[in-house]
């Protein structure tokens, strides 16, 4: 036969040798053509572009299965429309090469097993049915070719049924108008209804059985009550610390010295401790309860599962040793340095399995890289198993840069004057290329010339210390933003710089910025600070981020006299009288507290804008003359205990006499 490429939709029946063979396709696609042999003989994915082709094993089989099933006495007949529903596969198939079947033993007149190794250069094998051709069986040899779509339901009507009666056209369009309505949210005219009735036939029959349930029965609520009612669990009992009688009970009889599993979850437990007694447990489960230290473990060394998840644990020290410790759950605590993480390897050197989720730890960059660098024989963390090519990769990050390097600064290091027509300068790396293009030179870190370097760009490098910049007499601008630095430090010997972005790390505090008198620009948002202090040395500061930490007051910018921009969205700040603390920075124009809770106090912008007399911005909205106006009659000429203040200079009222 002649080649055909082409797509064909055909169907796909369930074998009685395959019982949920349709379930696994639609969900794993085609098994490999040899698997399917045994149960049709042909190695090959069976197809037709026939229902009753593809529908004819099982319909003989449950036929057979019926009429040999024994009835027995008192019981039902089996359902006897049941084998005439059925379930068959829509498949999208790509037959490429195909032919019709060769394979006829002519002396007996069957059918030899379809194999790909008889067609050899052919993806698939047709078989007729009829004498015209039209039926025809397919037989795919490569799964891949064939997609499953659709999954669709058949019911095969008897000889003589007659329906109970057709459906009216009234009938037909109160339910196209119900439909419709429902699909456009309103109601629909009646020809519109006319014309989605012909849609609703097939619905017909299940709109009527709804109808049917519908009325209420006088048992309806409580049965809905009691399926929706919450489990009822067993409380347990508040023992708040591990005493003997406590354990003894679940050990039930047992000697102590032999309890294996001690389970004390949902107890109230808040410490540790009573559990010398027990050398041989292997597994202690203490979830669910108030514990914040890890203490009183240490005479465990056989202890092998270790649970305590849901509890109040900051720290990991005080944990060991544990040298039998393979799996450990501390999930759902309060577990937030990446260090904590390292002091577990002391405490238990041999842990395999760690679960460290839902804890303020996780949300560090790169944290599942940082734990795997400190734990390399973890096989699995937080439920995911760890391959091979992820903890070999954890283990080369150590080498990468995760500290300043001469080598780092050489190549993220930029010097005033440019050698090309880019936007952006040379790296001292580059420059040192091009002074060496015509002599021989060594990469000696003493040949570089730091006092060159005025800026760096040292973000999404993974950073955990500031150091190394001791050189950098010069620098004016500098970028740290996107690593892990928890501290601001380093800095000392930069006194000429000018700005300085710190955006996105885990800083808490802000610190040692003394040195940094001639600061323009800080940018410290996407951290953890939750105090502003120590910028008053910093008399040149005009532009101030510190959007997302965590500030509960402005008191510290009160100093800030040079501030120009000062961006503190998204923080923690709730009273509407901080913006006081911003009344005495005249030269502030551009202010953003958007994020805040203040902002969500009546007359908030009224009251900022009457409060800060010289801002031209306000959470990136101008302000307009209008608003000063508006501002001016809410709150001019009130006195207010803030006017008391501002007028007498202090707030000691037993001291006014007039």
């Amino acid at each position: 036969g002649g080649y055909k490429r082409s797509l064909e939709y055909l169907f796909y029946g369930e074998h009685p040798r395959l019982p949920g063979e349709l379930a696994r396709v639609m969900e794993d696609g085609f098994r490999p053509a040899v698997e399917y042999a045994p149960s049709h003989l042909n190695a090959a994915v069976p197809l037709s572009n026939s229902v009753g082709l593809c529908d004819l094993p099982r319909l003989r089989a449950a036929i057979a299965a019926e009429d040999s099933a024994p009835l027995q006495h008192g019981a039902a007949p089996a359902e006897p429309n049941r084998k005439l529903h059925a379930q068959l596969i829509v498949a999208k198939v790509f037959l490429a090469r195909c032919a019709p079947e060769t394979g006829v033993d002519e002396s007996g007149g069957r059918r030899i097993p379809i194999r790909r190794e008889d067609y050899e250069g052919l993806s698939s094998v047709y078989r007729c049915v009829e004498a015209e051709g039209k039926q025809r069986e397919w037989f795919v040899f490569e799964p891949s070719l064939v997609l499953p779509e659709y999954l669709v339901e058949i019911e095969y009507l008897e000889a003589g049924y007659t329906p109970e009666h057709e459906p009216s056209s009234a009938q037909l369009q109160h339910l196209g108008t119900g439909l419709g309505g429902s699909l456009v949210g309103e109601t629909l005219s009646e020809t519109e209804a006319a014309d989605v009735a012909s849609l609703t036939r097939p619905l017909l029959r299940f709109a009527q059985q709804c109808a049917l349930a519908s009325p209420a029965e006088p048992y309806d609520d409580s049965c809905t009550a009691a399926l929706n009612m919450p489990p009822q669990l067993r409380p347990r009992a508040k023992v708040y610390q591990i005493e003997p009688s406590v354990i003894a009970a679940q050990a039930q009889g047992a000697p102590l010295r032999e309890l294996q599993v001690l389970n004390l979850h949902g107890s109230a437990i808040r410490t540790i401790q009573g559990l010398e007694d027990l050398p041989a447990l292997r597994e202690l489960v203490l979830c669910f309860n108030e514990i914040a230290k890890l203490d009183g473990l240490q005479s465990l060394g056989a202890l092998e599962r270790l649970d305590l998840g849901f509890n109040l644990i900051k720290r990991t020290d005080g944990l060991g040793p544990l040298p039998a410790l393979r799996e450990l759950e501390l999930n759902n605590n309060l577990i937030y340095r990446v260090e904590d993480v390292a002091l577990l390897r002391q405490g238990a050197p041999d842990i395999s399995r760690l679960n460290l989720r839902s804890n303020p730890v996780c949300e560090s960059k790169a944290f599942r890289t940082h734990v795997l660098r400190s734990l390399p024989q973890l096989e699995s963390l937080d439920g995911i198993e760890i391959k091979r090519v992820e903890a070999e990769a954890a283990v080369r990050a150590v080498e990468i840069a995760h500290a300043i390097t001469p080598s780092l600064l050489r190549l993220h290091g930029y010097a005033q004057k440019r050698f090309n027509y880019s936007l952006r300068p040379n790296t001292i790396a580059e420059d040192s290329s091009r002074s060496c293009a015509s002599r021989t030179c060594n990469d000696n870190a003493s040949m570089v010339p730091w006092e060159r370097v005025e800026e760096i760009d040292l973000s999404h490098l993974q950073l955990r210390r500031l150091h190394g910049l001791e050189q950098l007499l010069g620098l004016r601008r500098a970028s740290f933003c996107n690593n892990e630095l928890s501290r601001i430090e380093g800095l000392e010997h930069c006194a000429l710089l000018e700005e300085l972005s710190l955006e996105d790390n885990r800083i808490v505090r802000l610190e040692n910025l003394a040195p940094l008198a001639l600061l323009c620009r800080l940018d410290l948002g996407k951290n953890r600070i939750g105090c502003i202090d120590g910028l008053e040395t910093l008399t040149r500061l005009t532009q101030l981020s510190l959007e997302d930490n965590e500030i509960t007051s402005l008191a510290g910018l009160a100093g800030a006299h040079s501030l120009m921009e000062l961006y503190i969205g998204n923080n923690r700040l709730e009273v509407l009288n901080e913006v006081q603390h911003l009344k005495g920075l005249m030269r502030l124009i551009i202010l953003d507290l958007s994020g805040n809770a203040l902002c969500v106090t009546p007359d908030y912008r009224s009251f900022a804008v009457f409060t800060l007399r010289k801002l031209k911005v306000l959470d990136g909205v101008g302000i307009e003359p209008a608003d000063m106006h508006s501002a001016k009659e809410k709150f001019a000429g009130k006195l207010t205990t803030d006017v008391l203040i501002e007028r007498l200079g202090h707030s000691c009222w037993e001291r006014v006499l007039e």
